[in-house]
């Protein structure tokens, strides 16, 4: 039998030097403060000769730097564990392109008014008040009651449940719900337990928590993009 010939693989093409540039990611917060150990993607979209798919992090610095790149049109997708991800389209046409990348942390604080674009809503934690027995009830470790203004910033009304929020620690790791049994004992003229909120109102309502008390707490607000608020 004729013996078979192994293909001869195909060499992709190499980008000339004028087809090449550099590129310098510049990664901060809001405020303007560089962010280290960011993960930073770039991937191509088009207009390359290859397909590049390049992933580093940022150094003290919030830079991360391409010495050599093909020119052409890249997404850039920039990532932290305390930090909202966020992503953009570019192009790499000069010889030296250097663009900064905002990102917003997830951590906010009482008395700062949040946007909840996935509920069209904003939230503002005005309290906290904390026992250790509620009218009947006793706490396992002690009740935190969180008191909220929330606003219907859109234009449909918004039903607001308990399951939107947990409690964490400041590890994140450990989630406690809502005791709503607590909450229905404590006669006042909140209502923790639901609420709807039609369009361009504002209601305040409170959710209670049984939770360890030496625990240092952080209210969860559970939608697809998680904000965390510090509560102490």
């Amino acid at each position: 039998p004729t013996p078979t010939q192994e293909p001869t693989p195909t060499e992709e093409p190499t980008p000339t030097e004028e087809e090449q540039a550099s590129l310098k990611i510049k990664v901060q917060d809001d405020e303007g403060e560089p962010i280290q150990n960011a993960d930073v993607k770039v991937q191509s979209e088009g207009g390359t000769t290859n397909y590049v798919n390049i992933s580093e992090t940022t150094n003290s610095s919030g830079v991360f730097s391409i010495d050599s790149i093909e020119k052409g049109d890249y997404s850039v997708t920039v990532s932290h564990p305390d930090y909202r991800s966020t992503s953009r389209e570019i192009t790499v046409g000069s010889p030296d392109r250097e663009i900064s990348v905002s990102i917003s942390s997830i951590y906010h604080s009482m008395n700062e008014e949040i946007p909840i674009e996935e509920k069209d809503i904003t939230l503002t934690v005005v309290s906290i008040r904390e026992g250790y027995v509620f009218g009947s009830y006793e706490a396992d470790g002690i009740f935190k009651a969180v008191e909220m203004e929330i606003t219907n910033t859109g234009n449909e009304p918004v039903d607001i449940w308990p399951d939107l929020f947990s409690m964490t620690d400041s590890s994140g790791g450990t989630r406690y719900d809502p005791d709503r049994e607590s909450d229905l004992n404590l006669k006042d003229s909140i209502s923790g337990l639901f609420e709807t909120i039609n369009p361009g109102l504002t209601t305040t309502i409170r959710v209670m928590f049984d939770i360890p008390e030496d625990m240092t707490p952080y209210l969860v607000i559970n939608t697809d993009e998680e904000y965390t608020i510090e509560l102490e």
